[in-house]
């Protein structure tokens, strides 16, 4: 009996030391396990029937002191106990040898509660071009269609970067694109995941990529797979082929006059099969206002993303304030439409008709009157007075200008007419001299 006890001891502790084996419970898958200062970590984590929850205040990275290092992770929840980390290395970190740790979780093995922590080391080694990609990784929602923004930022240098898309992601930069030095870098994406599987964009820069996977939640490989049409069936006409990745399942914008917008408006093939002959057409008046490049496309890959090029107002002269109608994208076989409005805002024009107005107003008898009476007073009285006060202390000071002109215009005449009446007198001797010469 003794020894029965004894063996089932023996069990429960061989048990108890398996299961406190290290990465049994914690599985880190990392993307890359060496980093320069400046550029982003991925790895992928697998928690084995946790108790509690993984929270970001769980991830610690420390140095091979034993030193806690400053990181701000993100943890994006992919599904039951499976997610993606990412976080950005400081650029101030030292090179070295340094541990990604999964500290506080807790796990039940065979009804019995557990601790474990996980880890894994990173190797930290400068070296250029040195790239900051966020975000790491990008969740996005089945049978959706949208938008996102990967932010770039090269640490110490002027860097060159490209990038490869799977079919579904579109994107309008067509040539290589620059970084500056610590100058981040706003990048757009469009996408449409209709019957699409989980991807990777891919970044090239100097001799260096990064890759940021894209998942697709509700995603199931088996499921995707059984979904798709035996060979030699047919598709039906009535199915919709074409999906227009615009917000809101309707294209409106409102411009001036005198603006210009122009862009790319993406669209995607959600059939197990190509299209052919694609046209693209706009009904009247559109076609006033809109212009599209190309009109016409050979062909579009299964479920990938496609474009035109639109410009809006090229001409600036709208003979209208709006415009509507649909855009269509069709072949022999399929037709989608799009609605579109456009609206030509006024409202430079109604401020120069405001503007015309008043001047003319100013130009009124009353108003040339009091300006000349105002000019006539200020070349009197200087009005060189602070505070905003001088329209009233002009308006006070009319009726004393007024008596000081009278008074000068009196003044003028008692001179004048002085002068008039003031003759020179002679004297006695002068007289007697004039009337000797006579």
């Amino acid at each position: 009996m003794n020894k029965s006890l004894f063996i089932y001891f023996l069990v429960f502790l061989l048990s108890l030391n398996l299961a406190n084996a290290q990465y049994d419970l914690i599985e880190i898958t990392p993307k890359d396990s060496l980093v320069s200062p400046g550029e982003v970590y991925q790895a992928r984590l697998i928690l084995k029937n946790p108790v509690t929850e993984l929270k970001k205040q769980h991830l610690r990275l420390y140095s091979s002191s034993g030193i806690v290092q400053p990181i701000s992770p993100f943890l994006l929840d992919l599904e039951k106990n499976n997610y993606f980390i990412y976080f950005e290395i400081p650029s101030s970190t030292l090179e070295g040898d340094y541990t990604l740790m999964i500290e506080s979780q807790s796990f039940l093995v065979n009804n019995i509660l557990i601790q474990e922590e996980g880890e894994q080391k990173i190797t930290i080694k400068i070296s250029q071009p040195s790239v900051s990609i966020t975000p790491g990784a990008i969740q996005l929602e089945k049978d959706s269609i949208g938008s996102f923004i990967v932010t770039a930022n090269s640490k110490y240098m002027k860097t060159e970067i490209n990038f490869d898309v799977p079919d579904y992601i579109t994107h309008s930069y067509t040539v290589q694109q620059y970084l500056n030095k610590n100058s981040p870098r706003k990048f757009a994406f469009y996408y449409g995941t209709k019957k699409t599987q989980p991807a990777e964009i891919i970044f090239s820069y100097g001799n260096k990529t990064f890759n940021v996977p894209i998942f697709i939640k509700g995603y199931n490989e088996n499921q995707n797979a059984s979904s798709q049409p035996q060979q030699g069936g047919n598709t039906s006409i009535n199915e919709d082929a074409i999906s227009f990745l615009v917000e809101g399942g309707k294209l409106s914008k409102e411009i001036k006059s005198t603006e210009t917008i122009e862009g790319n408006l993406n669209m995607a093939n959600i059939l197990d099969k190509p299209l052919f002959d694609l046209k693209i057409s706009l009904e009247s008046p559109l076609d006033e206002v809109i212009s599209i490049t190309p009109i016409s496309i050979e062909k579009v890959e299964p479920h990938a993303n496609f474009s035109v090029f639109m410009s809006i107002n090229s001409d600036k002269s709208p003979s209208k304030k709006f415009y509507s109608g649909k855009l269509t994208v069709s072949n022999q076989e399929h037709a989608k439409s799009l609605d579109v409005e456009i609206k030509i805002s006024q409202k430079e024009t109604e401020e120069a008709l405001q503007v015309g107005d008043s001047d003319i107003y100013l130009e009124g008898d009353d108003a040339e009157s009091e300006d000349e009476n105002q000019e006539k007073i200020s070349q009197i009285i200087p009005w060189n007075i602070s505070g905003g006060y001088e329209k009233e202390s002009q308006i006070a000071a009319k009726p004393i200008v007024t008596l000081i002109t009278i008074l000068l215009i009196i003044a003028i005449l008692i001179f004048i007419l002085s002068q008039k009446k003031t003759s020179k007198k002679k004297t006695f001797a002068q007289l007697m001299q004039e009337s000797g010469r006579k």
